[in-house]
């Protein structure tokens, strides 16, 4: 199998996972979008142009991975930062809303903003 074919069949298990194509053929650059490359390295390698890129990469990782951390009811809750969509305040309880749930807690509304303040994503209204 080769790299476009695997990128693929991970991109439909992973829509956050990046990639990093090294290649001396240019000639697959179209299909290569497909999976949405992070960026594209011709051979032969430039060190320096490969560990910026590498350390790029880990930064978004990072913060891809950055999850919301909670308590309620004695279970312990990380909901990653990609997944939600808002945050609501009602009387003491805080509703963490995602795509696919709703969790609670009991917090006040300017702990959530002090937690999530160095995530860019969010708006403070």
């Amino acid at each position: 199998m080769d790299g476009i074919t695997v990128a693929k069949r991970i991109r439909q298990k992973d829509e956050v996972v990046q990639f990093i194509y090294v290649s001396s053929y240019d000639t697959y650059c179209k299909e290569i979008l497909e999976v949405e490359p992070f960026r594209f390295l011709d051979k032969p390698i430039d060190t320096d142009k490969f560990e910026e890129i590498f350390m790029k990469v880990c930064e978004r990782i990072t913060d891809v991975n950055r999850c919301f951390v909670c308590q309620f009811g004695g279970a312990n809750y990380r909901i990653p930062y990609k997944d939600i969509m808002y945050f609501q305040s009602e009387k003491r309880e805080i509703h963490v809303y995602t795509k696919e749930a709703k969790v609670r807690y009991y917090g006040k509304m300017n702990e959530v903003q002090a937690q999530v303040d160095r995530v860019s994503r969010f708006l403070s209204l």
